[in-house]
């Protein structure tokens, strides 16, 4: 895979800013991505992938944006209107895709002013948030395990 050409691919590191802190959160459900996608209406969801796909683009863009300028606003905004687009999908082809516990990471994490999406599929799995602020770090992962949600030790490896 890794010799394959790959059109239109394009592969820059790019940093976090070292204030910063990316949470993932696990729900303790795994679910089968590939499943959940083409689960749902099989008439429309072809054309809901276009949409998503065609309304998420200009959103990696600005993430990639906001992560050189260290503007976290910019990149909040972006993961709160691609997942916008991703319940958008999900109700568009009859997908049950978020769960009462994602619901419930994705809610402690926007209240506390961090950015959130769900990773994967939904219908059980993770969800991350990205902040600007350590205490609001503490607080979200604090949040999060009171509510049953696991905060993974992760952390992004720079070469």
């Amino acid at each position: 895979m890794l010799a394959a050409t790959w059109p239109d691919l394009v592969i820059e590191p790019l940093a976090l800013p070292a204030d910063w802190s990316l949470l993932v959160g696990w729900t303790g459900s795994p679910a089968d991505t590939q499943a959940l996608l083409e689960s749902g209406d099989l008439t429309d969801r072809d054309a809901a992938k276009q949409l998503l796909a065609q309304n998420t683009a200009p959103l990696v863009g600005m993430i990639e944006t906001g992560l050189r300028q260290a503007d976290f606003n910019k990149v909040r905004a972006a993961m709160q209107l691609s997942q916008e687009q991703l319940f958008t999908y999900a109700s568009r082809v009859g997908l049950a895709y978020v769960t009462p516990a994602l619901l419930s990471l994705l809610s402690i994490a926007t209240e506390a002013g961090a950015g959130a999406k769900i990773s994967g599929a939904g219908g059980g799995d993770n969800g991350i948030a990205l902040t600007n602020d350590a205490t609001v770090a503490t607080a979200i992962r604090d949040a999060w395990q009171r509510a049953g949600i696991t905060p993974l030790p992760l952390a992004i490896a720079f070469n």
